[in-house]
């Protein structure tokens, strides 16, 4: 469990956590599919994942609901930017391929 100073310095971790997820719930939508469909998620964090735990599991259990998709959490030293907490990949199944529009 983090202490009460880590906890103030990681205080921005539950908005960067919960926009990924939207943003995934926006993409799916768009896809013709839900969270149901979500096979993987793969969740890469900035610093030690223990100390995020203690945020990350209410949020992401909120967002998956009855979905039990394989879940991976990685502690990384950095990603795309120094802004970036949070990270999230996901891997989910189609019922039909949507082919891209093509905008001429």
């Amino acid at each position: 469990m983090a202490d009460p100073f880590s906890r103030l310095l990681f205080a921005p971790f539950a908005p960067a956590f919960s926009r990924p997820l939207e943003n995934l719930r926006t993409v799916l939508a768009a896809a013709g599919s839900n969270v149901d469909s979500l096979l993987h998620l793969r969740i890469y964090v900035r610093g030690e994942l223990e100390d995020h735990m203690e945020s990350l599991v209410p949020i992401l259990a909120s967002f998956l609901g009855s979905s039990h998709p394989a879940v991976t959490g990685i502690g990384v030293a950095s990603l795309a930017s120094k802004a970036t907490l949070v990270e999230v990949e996901a891997v989910a199944k189609a019922d039909s391929i949507v082919s891209p529009r093509v905008v001429a």
